[in-house]
């Protein structure tokens, strides 16, 4: 899958780097019959986020998106095509995260949420906006802390991804 980005926030030496711990994620940028995606936000922490997480012990990168889409999302999804992927250098939680990311398609009705229960106490909230207001809310929103300035820098480079794609297909 094609590299999109290699995000170092904190400009970790190639040193801090080989220290750093590896993770997976997948991430999706989901479309519902309306043509809006889906965007979670963290109300605890002033962010914004697509649905995603990391992957579970023997786990694919597709199945713990699914799994993260109905958890996040309320939807089971259907997966349309990659993205690409985006390394991320977290120092301050010595993660090495690669988090693959992918458009995909709600497919059935709308389910509970399955929030874990971190996710409950920051507040997760599901919106849905066409894909322009969404860039648009993540570009001039400031999240209040380390995560979140990752996880927002991150998922809007998925977001202009996914328009782009979309654009090229029109």
């Amino acid at each position: 899958m094609e590299l999109l980005a290699t995000l170092n926030l904190d400009n970790a030496t190639s040193q801090q780097i080989a220290g750093l711990k590896p993770r997976q994620a997948a991430r999706a940028v989901i479309f519902n019959n309306h043509k809006q995606v889906a965007i979670v936000k963290v109300n605890k922490e002033n962010y914004y986020k697509i649905p995603g997480g990391g992957l579970e012990p023997n786990e694919t990168i597709e199945q713990a998106l699914l799994r993260e889409c109905q958890e996040e999302a309320g939807y089971s999804v259907k997966i349309d095509q990659p993205l690409g992927r985006i390394i991320e250098y977290r120092t301050q939680h010595g993660i090495n995260q690669e988090s693959y990311g992918f458009i995909a398609q709600t497919n059935g009705p709308l389910k509970e949420q399955h929030l874990t229960e971190e996710e409950a106490s920051r507040d997760f909230r599901l919106i849905w906006l066409n894909l322009s207001e969404a860039i648009s809310l993540l570009e001039n929103n400031r999240p209040t802390n380390y995560s979140g300035t990752y996880m927002q820098t991150r998922d809007l480079l998925f977001l202009k991804q996914a328009f782009k794609i979309k654009n090229s297909l029109i």
